[in-house]
């Protein structure tokens, strides 16, 4: 069994700075889940304009294959 996850910090066109304020809960979740064994990828795409080709190399690069999102809501 792979125990590789990555969790992805997509871009928030809403906040006028994306790098203000810190995404402290999948943060948290990436910190019990290596706690629980499993190898973590945090893949921060705030302020990236061209994330959907960050993703696009990232996935066609990694064995990683279980993916977890976050979102920020207004």
């Amino acid at each position: 069994m792979n125990k590789s996850i990555c969790l992805i910090i997509p871009p928030s066109i809403f906040l006028l700075d994306e790098r203000v304020f810190m995404s402290l809960g999948i943060l948290r979740i990436a910190a019990v889940l290596e706690n629980a064994g499993y190898s973590v990828d945090i893949l921060d795409l705030s302020g990236v304009e061209n994330y959907e080709e960050v993703v696009r190399v990232y996935s066609n690069t990694t064995p990683i294959r279980t993916f977890g999102l976050t979102a920020t809501t207004p």
